[in-house]
């Protein structure tokens, strides 16, 4: 039987052992134990940087400094260093019980193979990345990330700097990168390891997200916290300089840069620069 016939089966049976007053389904039960199994492991690490959820509820968990992916249900593994190295932060500032909720209300939301991946992206702030069948959406905080629909544009900027004020990390972004040409937004970041820089993807129509971080270049060093500029500035010299452009629609990607002083660039999707400005 495939998944979803495996899943569906079991909800009739808990629909018709609730009516009978017996105990709960097997799926009730896997469910309950894994959600038991994660919060058992947060209890017990220092840092985490989150957890992933099938809707057969196979449970993986990443923590520790630096981050380790284990299995932790239905069989528990031994943990291996995570090659993407996300973001960890002190269990009690992850939204450990509004992410549960999320995770889920998305897998039993789903008639066919659901997977939940959730991630931490600032102290007291997590994304989401939800699958089902194969069709994907991404929350921030709980919310829904809504589809961007003009990638280089001043609408882009107002809507991406909401984004990151939202998630509390204005003080820490080193870059933005708008690219339309690969669908996704990167926000680089500074982190907990200063040899590394941590970065949020979203994808623009909204269908995913994921945390990851990259080794510094020998070297490049990140520049210290400091306030992005704000998005009405980025918005005014974003227009202002796509009204320069010959060809407008030439612009794929736009750049917005701290580490090399506040630099607003348009590009083409080959990565040629065609119009840039330094704001004051």
């Amino acid at each position: 039987m495939s998944t979803s016939g495996r899943r569906a089966a079991l909800w009739v049976a808990a629909a018709a052992l609730a009516a009978s007053g017996c105990t709960p389904s097997p799926d009730e039960d896997r469910r309950a134990e894994a959600i038991d199994a994660l919060r058992g492991h947060v209890a017990s690490t220092a840092r985490l940087s989150g957890f992933t959820l099938t809707d057969d509820w196979r449970l993986e968990v990443v923590s520790g400094q630096p981050p380790s992916t284990q299995a932790l249900y239905p069989t528990e593994g031994s943990g291996t260093t995570d090659p993407a190295a996300p973001i960890a932060v002190p269990r009690d500032d992850f939204p450990l019980d509004a992410t549960v909720e999320l995770a889920q209300a998305q897998i039993e939301s789903c008639d066919g193979d659901a997977r939940v991946t959730a991630r931490a992206l600032a102290a007291g702030t997590a994304v989401v990345s939800a699958e089902c069948d194969g069709q994907g959406s991404a929350f921030l905080d709980g919310d829904p990330l809504q589809p961007i629909a003009e990638p280089v544009s001043a609408a882009a900027v107002t809507q991406v700097w909401a984004d990151i004020e939202r998630a509390g990390i204005a003080e820490d972004v080193v870059f933005v990168d708008v690219d339309a040409s690969q669908g996704i937004v990167n926000v680089a970041l500074r982190g907990t390891d200063r040899e590394r820089t941590y970065h949020w993807y979203r994808a623009l129509d909204g269908t995913h997200t994921r945390v990851e971080s990259h080794p510094l270049l020998t070297g490049v060093t990140l520049p210290g916290p400091g306030p992005l500029p704000d998005a009405p500035t980025v918005a005014a010299a974003v227009d202002e300089l796509l009204a320069s452009l010959p060809d407008p629609g030439q612009a794929a990607r736009l750049e917005v840069r701290r580490d090399t002083g506040q630099v607003v660039a348009l590009k083409a999707a080959d990565g040629t620069d065609l119009a840039s400005a330094t704001l004051d």
